[in-house]
Formats: C-alpha cells, structure tokens, sequence
C-alpha cells in the first residue's frame, strides 16, 4: 500500500469500524490505494501545494463523521480519479462493483444527463448535479461533503475562482443543504460565503457576535439554569442547550434589521427532552415560568419547516428582556442538524421517518415533473419547485401538501391533479368561496369544485405562480383550433387594454394601430397570428401590454396647448438667488432670480436680462426672449458657485391613469435627491390619458436628465418633457 497519508486512512478506518463491516472497512481500503497510485503517478497538487490525495481523504473523513456506508465513502475517496487520462471507466466497473462505480459516475460524470433546452453552461451543470441526485441521494451527499472540503480551503485559489466557488454554493450547495436538512453543513457554507463574498462585514459581524455572545452569557446562564430546576419539578427528565446563530444569520437578520429592544442575539435556549409525549407539558412548564409573547408560538411537531425541522417555537420575556425557546427530543434535535443523514445511516435507531421519506419522494416527483415536460420550462421548474420556502395546505382528505409562496388555488388544484385542474370552477378556503386568483396562506383548508364543462383559458395563465401549473395550461390551450385561440387572445388583450384605458376608444381600429408595427417586429405576418400567440400562451398578456405601451409612448406628441403651465406663477419661481450663482462679462448688483417660462438650472446655456434692479436668468431658447428689446438689455453669462441650491423646474406628462401612478412619480423624485414641489393633473383628458405638471427642484441638468428618463420608464407614462 502507498505510504501517503496512511495515517489520516486509519483514522478513517478506526472511526468507520465502529459502525461497517469488514467487507465495507476492506472496500474503503482499495478505494485508498487506487486513488494513491493515481495522483501518485500524474503527481496531483491542489492549489496549496498540497498533495490531492488530501482532498478525498478529507471527503471520506466527512461522510464517515456522516456515518454513511462503505459504497458512498469509497465513491467520495474515488470520486476524482477521474482526471487521470489512464484510468477508463470500464476500469472502475472491473475494480469496484456496481454500486460503487454507479455513485462515481454520477458525481463525476455530469453531462450525461442531457437537459432538453438550450442552457449557459454553469445552469447546465447546476442542473445535472440534481438530476444526477434524483437517482441517488447518495450522489448529493457526496457532492456536499466534495463541497465543504472545497469551502474551507478557498483561501488557496484566485480571488476570481473564490468568487464563482461563492456564487456557485450560494446558487446550489447552500438551498440543495437546506432541502435535505442540513443545517450544519448549511450553516457552515453561508459562514464561508460570507467571509469570501463580504470579507469587511464578516470581520464586523464577528466581532459584534463575540461581543453579544459574552454579554448575553450571564443571562442564558441564569435563565437556563431556571429553566431546568423547573422541569425537574415538574417530572420532565431535560438537558438546557444554548443554541448560537451562525454568522451569517447574525451578520443578516440581527445586524441588518431591527430587533425587538432588548431581544437576545447572539442565540436561543432549546429545550431537549426524551420522547414526543414530553415537547406539550415542557412549553407548558415554559409558559408558566416566563411571560409569553402574544402571536409567537410555532407548532412544527405535526408540520415540519420547508428544511424539514421538527421543534415548538415559542417567544418569551423574563424580566422585560424578550427572548426565543424551542422545545425538542433528542431525535429531532440530531435530525434538525444532520437533516437526512441519520434516516440513510441509521433509520432503524429514528421513531418517526415519515417526513424523512417523504422528502426523499419528493426530490424523485419533481425530477419526473421536469423530465416530463420536455419544455423550455424544465430548468425554471426544477428551480422554482426544489429550493422552494413553503407554504402548507391542508386537502379535503386531512392530507398536508406543500407549494411555493404565492402559489394560488390554481396551481394547488395542479398540484393536486392535472386533469381535475383543467376542469376548474371555483374553490372555497376554510369554507368561504374564494376567487379563481386567490394566493393560498399556511394552514388553508381548500376544497376544489369542478364542472366538465370546464377548460382552460388565457386568462388562467394570469392566476398562476408555478411553472408547472403554468406548462399544463398551455399544453391545454395548443391543443384547441387556431380559431378558437385567435378570438381568445383578441377578447382578453382587449380587455385588459380597456381596463388599463391603454385604447380611448376601445375599438379594435385603434387598438390594431398599435399592433401594426409591434407584430411587424416580433416578424409575425398578420394581425390574426398575433393574436393568436396570445390565446395559445406564447406570449403573455402582461408582455403584450408592455409592448403596446411602449408604441403608445413612441407615438404620443404634445401640442404647443399642451405645453402651457397649468400652475401659473407659483411661489417657488420667486425665490432670488445670491450674486455668486452667475458670473457675468457685466457689474450687475442685487441678487438674481430665474424665468419661470424656461426655469434654467445649472447645466443649461444661459443669458441674464436685467430690468432695473431685478436680474433674470433665461435659457438661449426662452420663448420670451424672441422679443427684441429684451436682447437689447442682455449680458452674457455663465453658471458659477451655486452651492447647495436647488432651481424649479416644470415637467409635463401624460400617463395612464392608475391609482399610483402620482406615488410613483414622487418617489423617482425623491430618490434621485430632488425636491418635489407639487403636483396637478388637468381637469380634461387628452387621448384618454391623463395630462399632469409636476414641479420639482434640481441642483443642475444632468439630475433633470435622469429624473426625465426614469420617470419615463415607468410603465403608465406615455410622455414625460420638461416645458
């Protein structure tokens, strides 16, 4: 046998004798010295100058701290033996059985699953470490544990390669961690994200948590010392653990946000007790020391967490200081660390796998969704639907099925089946009928009601959320006659038009004179296939109405009526302003003031007309300069010190109207700096849009030019010009 890190091979072998056999223990060994003699003869080194063997020797270490079998540990030992061009994969099959082999291949041997739409390549491999996991959880579990290894060594690489490693785990490893339940593996790869990603707030965070952590040590220490005499006196055998947040949540939810005053943030209490029957009576005991918090408590013994954790959750305060408590077993306190890994190392020593088991079906039922599709929309599924946050509903049948936020009764009725889904009438939650969009909450109770009659429309792609409710939708709808989806499309995209009063008139000639040149872009040849694309789904309604505004906007004009103030002399344009702001080919005295008709403001070219004692700012292009004896009294100037000071200007727009579009406008405002003066809109409609004048001070031009343009890109203007 090779003498490299023989060493760290019997520690492997001494820990992993405690629980495998001695065919497992002698396959690990064979696993070790095929590896050995590979990066032994193309002389492997990792990063750190180090020999690679390191690597898979750590990998092992991992998965027998994990207590996985003999066949994952030798596959995490072999797993890059790959790059040597000399080993072949019928090697591998010779050496070591099937078994093995199988789980190397598919760590190693990603592109064999061929994803059925035209990916970027980081997406593509993304997306085969989850198919290649849908045939083993084993692969996963060793690509976590390849991972791990691969984050605490990161200081090695190239600062890019740190980065793209960080976005990678963030994108895959950290939400693939949470699905299986792995908090202490998902912890430690956010702790590293952080650090690599965030290097000056990991150094804050970690000193702000060893500051919390010492100050808030006498009162955890009290607390859980008071904690467990009163489970002693009330007959519950308990240990009292503190329990510290990882860094990152405490760099995240405790330094960033805004806790309640007072609350602990360095960690929490858990409470671990010996068996289920106990969880009940130990909060009880918990409620009769400490004061509750009102609308705090968490029940996750009957519903576990998205990350399938298990505990009673309450919120406490002793004393005025406001602090957390979970109450667990010793099983649910190991799994809500370990997440899966105890169900596939030792299911026989877990009294409940129920939920363990269903999340293993779960991971195998998406992938079939996804392979099933065989659309463009597998990709979005499989991310949308696999490292979801959840919400629960409860079935007419007292079953728990779990759906992604926001999802609606639409998508729960998919969920459930596709066929009763496409014969969707209404739904009632928690015995009140609800509308066909209504986005379900944790805990509705939802009962479908059908008609056969029924079948999907257009309109229904509107009221869904998941990716494959959306996909069964339009497989139903391009299964119906082209002339069905023509007057299908025509009647919802007129509607919505109406609705928005995108089209005044609400005619079809109106509305097909926008359509014109948006079909001519999108290169379709007549209006029909237009709305066609609409009716069968392909383009949604949304985009469509997006598009036709965006022709509105090109098509609008304002006439010379419509650039008049519609607030005459107001106050602001008052305001004088001190000598400095100009310098002048000219003496001038007093201060100077700016024209209301053309409002100039630093940036702009500028003349001075002076009328007695009073000096007026004009733009070149003030309509009121075009009178002569007004360029007889003229001074060439240009803009000086004008610190600090804000000029009004006028802008005018015509818009949709909508109930926040004037909200809208003021926060663009605002978060360019500017000031926001006020605003009107005109008494008469103009096209069936609204006109409005808002007035608003600026520090110079180039502020304007970016307020002009952002407001712009809002969805409900058509123009938007300074007057």
């Amino acid at each position: 046998m090779p003498v490299v890190f023989k060493d760290s091979l019997e520690h492997i072998i001494a820990k992993g004798s405690e629980y495998l056999s001695e065919g497992d223990l002698d396959l690990i060994r064979r696993a070790y010295e095929f590896t050995a003699s590979s990066f032994k003869r193309i002389r492997l080194l990792r990063m750190s100058g180090e020999p690679a063997i390191i690597h898979p020797i750590a990998v092992a270490e991992t998965l027998v701290d994990w207590r996985m079998d003999g066949a994952t540990i030798a596959a995490g030992i072999l797993h890059d033996v790959i790059e040597d061009p000399k080993i072949s994969e019928y090697q591998l099959h010779a050496t070591f059985k099937d078994e093995v082999s199988f789980l190397i291949e598919g760590v190693t041997k990603l592109r064999k699953f061929e994803l059925k739409t035209d990916v970027d390549a980081d997406t593509a491999y993304h997306h085969r470490i989850f198919l290649s996991a849908a045939s083993d959880i084993r692969v996963a579990i060793i690509k976590l544990a390849d991972r791990l290894h691969n984050m605490h060594t990161l200081r090695h690489l190239p600062r890019q390669k740190q980065i793209n490693n960080c976005v990678e785990t963030q994108k895959i490893f950290i939400p693939l961690a949470r699905f299986l339940g792995m908090k202490d593996v998902k912890d430690a790869y956010e702790d590293i994200v952080l650090k690599f990603m965030n290097e000056e707030g990991f150094l804050h965070a970690e000193e702000a948590f060893a500051y919390a952590h010492e100050k808030e040590e006498p009162f955890f220490t009290r607390t859980g010392g008071a904690l467990h005499q009163a489970m002693c006196d009330a007959g519950i055998s308990s240990r009292i653990v503190r329990t510290d947040y990882n860094l990152a949540h405490f760099h995240d939810e405790c330094m960033n946000a805004a806790p309640l005053s007072g609350e602990m943030l360095s960690g929490f209490l858990t409470v671990v007790v010996n068996d289920d029957s106990e969880c009940y009576p130990a909060l009880g005991v918990v409620h009769s020391l400490y004061e509750h918090l009102k609308g705090s408590f968490d029940d996750h013994l009957q519903f576990e967490t998205a990350d399938i954790k298990r505990w009673l959750e309450t919120r406490v305060h002793d004393r005025g200081v406001p602090f957390k408590i979970r109450v667990m077993t010793e099983e649910m306190y190991d799994v809500n660390r370990r997440g899966i890994i105890p169900y596939l190392s030792e299911p026989s020593k877990l009294k409940r796998t129920d939920f363990l088991e269903k999340r293993l079906s779960e991971i195998h039922d998406i992938m079939h969704k996804m392979r099933s599709q065989g659309e463009p929309s597998a990709v979005e599924y499989m991310t949308a639907d696999l490292f979801r946050n959840e919400i629960f509903v409860i079935t007419e049948k007292q079953d728990r099925i779990s759906l992604p936020p926001e999802s609606t009764v639409l998508d729960y009725a998919y969920h459930l089946d596709r066929n009763t889904a496409d014969q969707f009438k209404r739904a009632v939650v928690n015995t009140r009928p609800v509308s066909i969009g209504y986005r379900l909450r944790s805990c509705d109770k939802v009962e479908i009601r059908t008609d056969p009659n029924a079948s999907p429309s257009v309109e229904w792609l509107s009221f869904v959320r998941t990716p494959y409710a959306r996909s069964c939708i339009m497989q139903r709808l391009k299964e119906r006659p082209r002339k069905h989806a023509r007057n299908d499309g025509r009647e919802h995209l007129m509607k919505a038009v109406n609705r928005i009063g995108l089209v005044h008139s609400g005619q079809a000639g109106e509305l097909e004179s926008l359509i014109f040149p948006v079909a001519e872009f999108l290169q379709m040849k007549s209006l029909n296939e237009f709305y066609e694309a609409i009716g069968y789904g392909e383009i949604g309604i949304e985009d469509a109405i997006s598009a036709l505004r965006a022709q509105r906007k090109r098509s609008a004009m304002l006439s010379p009526e419509q650039m008049l103030p519609l607030i005459p002399s107001h106050p602001v344009f008052a305001r004088a302003y001190d000598a400095n702001t100009i310098t002048s080919d000219k003496p001038f005295r007093g201060p100077v003031h700016v024209c209301e008709s053309c409002s100039p403001v630093p940036g702009d070219a500028i003349v001075m007309r002076t009328a007695g004692r009073k000096n007026m700012l004009h733009r070149m292009d003030c309509r009121t300069l075009s009178r002569r004896a007004f360029w007889s009294r003229k001074s060439t100037v240009s803009w000086g010190q004008a610190l600090n000071a804000f000029f009004p200007v006028r802008l005018r727009l015509k818009v949709f109207r909508q109930e926040d579009t004037h909200r809208k406008i003021r926060e663009t405002i605002t978060e360019n700096n500017a000031r926001f003066v006020t605003i009107k809109a005109d008494a008469h409609s103009v096209d069936g849009l609204e006109m409005l004048e808002v007035i608003l001070e600026i520090a110079d031009a180039s502020m304007l030019s970016s307020i002009e343009s952002q407001i712009l890109s809002l969805k409900d203007v058509v123009v938007a010009i300074r007057i």
